[in-house]
């Protein structure tokens, strides 16, 4: 029996059968799996993510933030440090883990896989905004993360960052 189609409820698009995706919720959530054979039946597996409340006063930047050349996922947040993940349009970029530390209202962030990379930004008032550098192969760039449904800061309003590989 082949698999001809998979995807997750509460999660967008169609996956590989032999694919991962990391999901970061805020709260508790169920997830389906369900997959459609080549015969077309459908599988079903269902999971439950706890979520439990952090004691961290950087808890409230864990979750997606968008900009400008994709998106960045805040996890895991422990005290002074997080996880994550950068997705940006560039396939080198295009789902690079981070290592991220907190200092102050400072985020720095390094990737485990990509050396060259790092992203220092300062946190906004409202927490909503950050602004600062992203540096990969050795080229620093302005660089702006900001909440869905929120603007990107106006610092970084004149600029689109450009990633030459």
């Amino acid at each position: 029996m082949g698999i001809s189609s998979v995807r997750i409820e509460g999660v967008e698009g169609t996956f590989k059968g032999i694919d991962s995706v990391r999901v970061t919720p805020t709260q508790t959530t169920t997830y389906t799996l369900v997959a459609t054979t080549t015969s077309g039946s459908t599988l079903r597996s269902t999971t439950t993510v706890n979520v439990t409340a952090s004691s961290s006063s950087y808890a409230d930047l864990a979750g997606l933030w968008n900009h400008p050349l994709g998106t960045l996922t805040i996890s895991g947040v422990e005290g002074r440090r997080a996880s994550g993940t950068f997705v940006g349009e560039n396939e080198a970029l295009a789902n690079v883990p981070l290592d991220i530390t907190f200092t102050g209202n400072t985020l720095t962030a390094s990737s485990p896989q990509l050396g060259e990379f790092k992203l220092i930004l300062t946190i906004n008032t409202g927490r909503k905004t950050m602004t600062g550098t992203y540096t990969f192969r050795g080229e620093s760039e302005r660089w702006c993360a900001y909440r869905p449904n929120t603007p990107p800061p106006r610092t970084a309003a004149n600029f689109t960052p450009e990633v030459t590989l």
